[in-house]
């Protein structure tokens, strides 16, 4: 015997456990709008840098935007993007020409946004290619305003000098992609990788909450240093995490020595690059679920 499907005869009555009984025929009227709805185009943005803008209000995409466009999204002329800047500023514009002459988009409104007052700096250890750029993405969707690369003592991946460029290229790619996906109008900051030493010498008297990730005994509960309210004063909070090694002995102390809390994401063993967003996710939440301010 067949089983009963759960879509009656159209007409039918459908006994839904939520909502009580209602019409089939409603509930596939129903399918077919949200069908159609999430077939709509959803908004368009693209990057170009801040020079290439200019006072006459007509923008040319760089060739590698104006390609995803184009070839990508097929835009028509007439059609609506958002244009950013990296710098926060933002415009509606109007596709003008989308030809083999190159695509044009002219500026109807422009708009800027602020950053937050609170930055938050994910800094991260070096970890295996794919695994780095999920976490270059996910942390510029979160809104970290600056992504630091750690050299520490016990990674496992060491990039040879001739690959640190590319590498950062590739990264600072994929965070303007990770914007125009997220609609941030702010790039974050993406650093060259630098010591872990070095880093927390840097950053000592900065005023910013260093947040030092660590399965070490002793370690904080990453909630109890966010619920206080000196967090919210401070110029940024920088979130430090280390190879799945943990950090080592000198490390911690040094860590120690620069003011930074040792805290604890709780008794799950994350990887590196999860450990890196969780930490991103619990500040954001903190700070308010907005990344950028709308300042008109």
């Amino acid at each position: 015997m067949r089983g009963r499907t759960c879509c009656p005869p159209a007409g039918d009555m459908l006994l839904c456990c939520t909502c009580g009984p209602e019409s089939s025929t409603d509930v596939l009227r129903e399918g077919r709008l949200s069908n159609m709805m999430s077939r709509e185009r959803p908004r368009i943005r693209c990057f170009v840098p801040p020079e290439g803008w200019c006072e006459s209000g007509i923008l040319r995409p760089p060739d590698s935007e104006a390609h995803h466009l184009r070839h990508v999204l097929r835009v028509k002329e007439g059609e609506r993007v958002e244009v950013f800047d990296g710098e926060g500023k933002a415009a509606l514009c109007l596709v003008r020409s989308s030809g083999r002459r190159g695509l044009t988009l002219e500026i109807t409104t422009v708009r800027t946004v602020r950053p937050p007052r609170v930055k938050p700096v994910s800094a991260c250890a070096i970890i295996r290619p794919q695994r780095m750029d999920w976490w270059i993405q996910k942390a510029t969707e979160l809104g970290a305003a600056r992504l630091v690369p750690l050299i520490c003592d016990r990674n496992v991946v060491h990039l040879a000098p001739s690959a640190v460029a590319p590498r950062v290229a590739r990264w600072r790619k994929i965070a303007v992609e990770a914007c125009r996906q997220s609609g941030r109008c702010i790039l974050p900051e993406v650093v060259r990788p630098i010591p872990l030493i070095g880093f927390l010498d840097a950053v000592r008297d900065t005023g910013a909450t260093l947040l030092f990730c660590s399965a070490q005994e002793g370690a904080l509960p990453l909630r109890l240093i966010l619920e206080g309210d000196g967090v919210a004063s401070v110029p940024a909070v920088v979130m430090l995490t280390g190879p799945e090694g943990d950090f080592s002995e000198r490390e911690i102390a040094a860590a120690r020595a620069a003011g930074a809390h040792l805290v604890s994401l709780g008794r799950s063993i994350l990887r590196t690059e999860t450990a890196a967003v969780f930490a991103c996710a619990a500040v954001r939440y903190r700070m308010g679920a907005d990344v950028e301010e709308s300042s008109g």
